[in-house]
């Protein structure tokens, strides 16, 4: 299989758990809502050192989930969703040496990952037409990034995993029948985050960088019109530098520093969405 499908398993487990919990008949639930969708966002990623930014990856990623909303009698919430993407985005960054030489790159970037969420929540009606939600959750989002080649260095793969809470606030206008306006918000708060390199244009031995966990957040608002959704949305990621690794090089014979540096990501996109 490989690292990368085994890493690749290592992030379905939780997603299918969740799918599992949402496709699961439950008979004592007041209601549920699921949905299938589709949806494009424009991607962007960018690293840091000290003088600024070094690297800004950027272009349109393409994504399919599930999600589904069980209400229990009490008017509590579970929140399941399983969503994968991927796509191809421009590399504009570095290409360096074991030396720390480096001059300016460029290059395409593939991405392919998936990301699996559980909420609960609590609905509170406020009117008769008009619900509040608080909730809070898990989350977990892997993703394999692989740099292409380009005309001045050759390219490598990293598989990145992050760990994370989110709370946050939903709110729900219905409109008739079926159709109501929705909107929510919130904050995502990192737990553990890797990410692991096992590839010999990059070092002769695996690395595994841990990079800390800042606080991002996450929004959405869109409408659902009798069987159709459409939404827009923004979530983003937000990494401090990594601490060093060091590994030996048996072709240089020098012992090498690793580091993920500061890195942040940016999504912003549009859902289409069917209900059942």
């Amino acid at each position: 299989m490989g690292m990368f499908g085994n890493r690749l398993f290592y992030w379905m487990l939780p997603c299918l758990l969740f799918l599992g919990i949402s496709l699961a008949p439950v008979p004592s639930l007041a209601g549920d809502e699921p949905e299938v969708y589709g949806g494009i966002e424009y991607f962007t990623w960018r690293e840091f050192d000290e003088a600024g930014q070094i690297l800004k990856e950027s272009g349109p990623r393409y994504e399919i989930g599930f999600t589904n909303t069980h209400e229990f009698p009490n008017h509590m919430t579970l929140k399941p969703r399983v969503e994968f993407f991927g796509g191809d985005v421009d590399y504009n960054g570095q290409a360096c040496d074991i030396f720390g030489n480096c001059v300016p790159a460029s290059t395409d970037t593939y991405y392919f990952g998936l990301k699996g969420e559980m909420d609960l929540g609590g609905r509170l009606r406020v009117s008769e037409s008009f619900i509040l939600e608080p909730f809070g959750g898990l989350g977990i989002r892997g993703w394999s990034r692989k740099i292409k080649d380009s005309a001045l260095a050759v390219g490598y793969t990293e598989n990145w995993t992050t760990f994370y809470g989110r709370m946050g606030l939903r709110a729900e206008q219905n409109l008739s029948g079926r159709s109501k306006l929705f909107i929510e918000g919130g904050v995502k708060l990192p737990i553990r985050t890797s990410n692991y390199i096992d590839d010999s244009n990059v070092s002769y031995s695996s690395i595994n960088l841990h990079p800390r966990n800042e606080p991002s957040f996450f929004a959405e608002v869109g409408a659902k019109l009798t069987v159709f959704s459409i939404s827009a949305y923004y979530d983003s990621m937000r990494f401090k530098q990594s601490d060093v690794v060091y590994n030996y090089d048996p072709f240089s014979g020098l012992i090498i520093g690793y580091f993920q540096p500061k890195s942040e990501s940016d999504m912003i996109g549009v859902r289409f969405g069917y209900l059942f």
